[in-house]
């Protein structure tokens, strides 16, 4: 075998352990995987965002009950303080009237704050009900994405003898290139997964374009080392 079927059939085994490779990732298997993964980053970042809303809202809460409090307190105080001017002969009818107008207002405020209060806690309700669900179904997709992803280690692993088998065989027809020119196709592999193409007639079977009739004969002699043209693969013929 002369160096330039030696590359060429180098070159076909590392594309078969490429192939063997994308058909591990292409399986309805590992599609299913990833679908799941994506599903359980949503439902966590889901998750997240709900607690934080959650936590915010129990803050601003428990502001407003402390308000609460306090107006409650401020009426049991007045309410006390115009029973006791009631009762005192001294009190004229305009202080009485001042004190049940401040009252009234108390009341006002309680009455809204309550409310406000009422439907940040039925929010707050609401909010934990979708924090479970949400998590129930975090819960539910972790579980499914690990059994998934154990069935694509099984798939692996059985595709494990193929892939060793490729490898020696990669190993067996790198010793058969030249260490120059294999030197030549490692670098260009590192930007192109097929960096030699078979000449076709008067174009690069790699990237189709036609060949000056000089690197046609070039590479047709199988003597000289040629690249593309065009897409600088290794031309052989």
């Amino acid at each position: 075998m002369n160096q330039w079927e030696a590359l060429w059939e180098y070159q076909q085994a590392n594309l078969a352990l490429a192939k063997l490779n994308d058909n591990l990732k292409s399986t309805p298997t590992y599609k299913k995987y990833l679908r799941l993964k994506t599903a359980c980053k949503k439902y966590q970042e889901m998750l997240n965002a709900l607690v934080a809303q959650l936590n915010a809202k129990l803050d601003d809460a428990n502001m407003v009950s402390s308000r609460f409090s306090e107006l409650q307190r401020q009426y049991e105080l007045e309410k006390s303080e115009l029973d006791i001017m009631e009762q005192d002969e001294m009190t004229t009818s305009a202080e009485a009237a001042e004190s049940k107008r401040s009252i009234e207002k108390l009341l006002t405020s309680i009455k809204s704050i309550a409310q406000e209060l009422r439907s940040m806690l039925n929010w707050c309700s609401s909010t934990q009900q979708r924090i479970n669900d949400t998590a129930a179904q975090l819960e539910a997709a972790t579980r499914d994405r690990e059994a998934t992803k154990q069935l694509c280690e099984d798939e692996r692993k059985q595709a494990v003898p193929e892939a060793e088998r490729i490898k020696a065989d990669i190993l067996a027809k790198r010793a058969e290139v030249p260490d120059e020119l294999l030197k030549k196709y490692m670098a260009l592999a590192a930007s192109k997964s097929n960096p030699v193409a078979r000449l076709d007639g008067n174009t690069c079977g790699g990237c189709h374009m036609s060949l000056s009739s000089i690197v046609v004969r070039q590479v047709s002699s199988g003597n000289n080392y040629v690249e593309c043209e065009n897409c600088r693969r290794i031309l052989i013929p």
